[in-house]
């Protein structure tokens, strides 16, 4: 929201405090819901409406389909690449995230 002009960072961002406690006490072995539940429904309205704002005032550019096509093609050549080079024996993981 630092990018967004004529508005009152105070009440835009009111609820980020509680977000990054949220993550700051976040680990392995937290249940997923004991995280989740955190974002209550005052969170998750601040958050829709800093969404809203920066959208109108900041939208994203839209990336070209060829472009990640071609990125996509890339990423897979080197995955395949490094699935087939010999490395020490830990190496496999990488068929695993194929895209």
């Amino acid at each position: 929201m630092s990018y967004v002009d004529d508005i009152d960072r105070d009440i835009y961002l009111r609820w980020l405090p509680r977000v990054e406690t949220s993550f700051s006490i976040l680990n392995f072995q937290m249940a997923w819901r004991q995280f989740i539940e955190r974002f209550d429904g005052e969170i998750m309205y601040g958050i829709e409406i800093c969404s809203d704002r920066l959208s109108r005032e900041r939208p994203e550019k839209i990336a070209d389909e060829k472009l990640l096509s071609n990125l996509l093609e890339k990423v897979n050549q080197l995955l395949s690449e490094l699935d087939n080079t010999e490395l020490d024996g830990n190496c496999g993981f990488t068929s695993m995230i194929m895209l």
